[in-house]
């Protein structure tokens, strides 16, 4: 995803929430540290067993194992959500059958986010799944700027201005 081609709505949508949150962990570059942190992993942290990642200032825990077949499939759904705005529409059986099971297993999945020492920010809990009351789902954004987005993107996304004339 190109963050300079989103509309302008969404583009302002993305910089608050994703401010937000690195609010939340002290700052834009502690933010930043940890997204360094999770793509410097040699293999995707969310498929530790353990379902624990430690990072220098602290540790994300997840609930459950999360399996590749199901993260390949979860990581082609936020790219067709990201295209055209819907997982679902447009797959072929196989595949509409796999996202659904996928969003199946995958449903009740929240992670926390614990700092090492209590004083760095406050514990931060999150559900990977948002689901809208007309039946659609979103993605969490904390969760895509962690795990999926380019840190380059999430760069873009948080120093992004927004000024008065575009509100």
């Amino acid at each position: 995803m190109n963050f300079k081609k989103l509309p302008l709505e969404t583009k302002q949508n993305l910089h608050r929430q994703i401010l937000e949150y690195a609010l939340k962990f002290g700052g834009k570059n502690f933010f930043l540290q940890l997204i360094e942190e999770i793509k410097a992993s040699k293999t995707h942290p969310l498929l530790n067993q353990s379902c624990v990642f430690h990072y220098t200032k602290g540790k994300i825990n997840w609930d459950k194992s999360i399996f590749k077949e199901n993260l390949t499939i979860l990581f082609h759904a936020i790219e067709k959500v990201d295209m055209d705005g819907d997982m679902l529409t447009g797959l072929d059986d196989k595949k509409h059958k796999a996202t659904l099971n996928m969003l199946k297993a995958l449903k009740p999945l929240s992670f926390t986010i614990t700092p090492k020492d209590d004083k760095s920010f406050d514990v931060i809990e999150f559900k990977l799944f948002d689901f809208a009351e007309d039946g659609k789902v979103s993605i969490s954004a904390l969760f895509k700027a962690l795990f999926v987005y380019p840190i380059d993107f999430t760069k873009l996304a948080l120093n992004y201005e927004i000024r008065e004339f575009e509100k």
